[in-house]
């Protein structure tokens, strides 16, 4: 069994800078390893968090060199996956090269030799940090695809040539169970990763595309529908347990922990137990898992994570 946290970071604009907290201090490898979290996937939201200084092999290796020379200092004593980022610094829209193009010799061909241009015995791989489900037949936005080709020679270069893994998190959204078996590209494209951790976003959604409600009951869908696909799940929460208002379907409070929880519940029910391997979002404040921790233990008998 293996538990994988999402561990934040973002350019300042002349460094880097962890996001993640306990409270008001900033948190330590310890904090994760106490909370029984196994590996750290540093990411910065699809891109949109680190540096980029142009196109092209060069400037993508000099980025991710510089990325894992922050990453080598700052997470030490823990095994860890460092991102891809596909959009431009502070974009949601633009990539950083062409993913219908070729891999070798793009931007990011060049940002994983950066990367590994730095040793470190704790980097286990790397993110595939696109979120969107149908990238690869469907499209990522307005119809724009990530090229079959371009992902199996990522895929290729990262797990045969440096025998690395690599992780993909695809986010479900609001699509129905229909949506999931015919837009998205999860099933299919599983092979190209050795990880695939679901989104299924019923934390944040209380509503499906078709106007139905998402329900627990089409949770526990998702969640069958996640383990006939042979991939894992991602577990889902916020600040919003803290009070703070973020992603939350029903705002900030006790509400948020219960729905929070059904994720536990979605998996006894469906599985008779966890996923084997589990990924955790829950925002950048380890407060957040001692509380579902104190929340799960108190009305489900048993851990969280």
């Amino acid at each position: 069994m293996s538990t994988f946290a999402l561990w934040w970071f973002k350019w300042d604009g002349s460094n880097y800078e962890s996001r993640m907290k306990v409270g008001s201090r900033e948190a330590t490898v310890q904090d994760f390893k106490n909370r029984g979290f196994d590996y750290l996937i540093a990411l910065d939201g699809e891109g949109g968090a680190s540096n980029y200084s142009g196109p092209g092999y060069d400037n993508g290796y000099k980025d991710g060199q510089e990325l894992a020379m922050w990453l080598t200092f700052k997470l030490q004593r823990i095994q860890y996956y460092v991102t891809i980022p596909f959009y431009k610094l502070n974009s949601a829209s633009v990539p950083r090269g062409d993913p219908q193009g070729q891999f070798n010799d793009s931007y990011w061909h060049g940002w994983i030799d950066g990367v590994l241009s730095v040793a470190d015995s704790n980097r286990r791989g790397f993110y595939w940090s696109l979120e969107a489900a149908g990238q690869f037949t469907h499209g990522y936005d307005s119809g724009k695809t990530v090229d079959k080709e371009f992902i199996e020679d990522l895929s290729n270069y990262v797990r045969v040539n440096h025998s690395l893994r690599l992780i993909w998190i695809p986010a479900f959204r609001d699509r129905t169970i229909d949506d999931l078996d015919n837009y998205t590209d999860i099933k299919g494209y599983r092979g190209y990763f050795n990880y695939v951790f679901c989104q299924p976003n019923y934390y944040q959604n209380s509503l499906m595309r078709d106007g139905n409600p998402y329900s627990y009951e089409e949770l526990k869908r998702r969640v069958d529908w996640i383990y006939e696909g042979q991939v894992y799940m991602e577990i889902e929460v916020d600040k919003a347990i803290l009070g703070i208002s973020e992603n939350c379907r029903c705002g900030v409070g006790e509400c948020c922990k219960e729905y929070a929880s059904h994720y536990i519940n979605a998996q006894e029910d469906v599985l008779g137990g966890k996923f084997y391997h589990r990924a955790y979002y829950f925002s950048t404040d380890l407060r957040v898992i001692d509380e579902m921790e104190e929340y799960c233990q108190n009305n489900l008998g048993e851990r969280y994570v």
